[in-house]
């Protein structure tokens, strides 16, 4: 019996925090008993953390993009989930910039040599 709460208990802790993560992410809904306005600004901050770790690990691209980087990236975000790393993450970005036509010309070249290198590096 006491397994079986334990058990219950686990699985509804489990459930409950993938909840919040989803909400964190905006693929899903705040859960019950979370306050919705500080879900939101831990969601602002993750969004946040996440361009300035982009920016940190493709600092060129960041800086010719200007002002318009923080626009165009908080796009990207909305509507790809987080990589596996900056590095992947920046990329996808630059892909993302390269199919809207807003990739800057100077990086243009270098993201198509990137993502094969990484293509062919997961075929390995």
């Amino acid at each position: 019996m006491r397994g079986k709460i334990i058990q219950n208990g686990s699985q509804r802790l489990h459930e409950t925090q993938l909840a919040l993560a989803q909400a964190l992410l905006g693929v899903g809904p705040i859960p019950k008993g979370f306050d919705a306005t500080q879900v939101a600004l831990a969601a602002t901050a993750m969004r946040i953390k996440r361009m300035h770790s982009a920016a940190r690990t493709w600092p060129e691209l960041a800086r010719h993009l200007g002002e318009d980087y923080g626009l165009l990236f908080a796009e990207y975000a909305a509507t790809h989930p987080v990589q596996r790393t900056p590095r992947a993450d920046v990329l996808e970005f630059g892909q993302f910039l390269a199919q809207r036509h807003k990739l800057p010309q100077p990086f243009k070249r270098l993201v198509r040599r990137l993502r094969l290198l990484t293509l062919l590096g997961q075929a390995r």
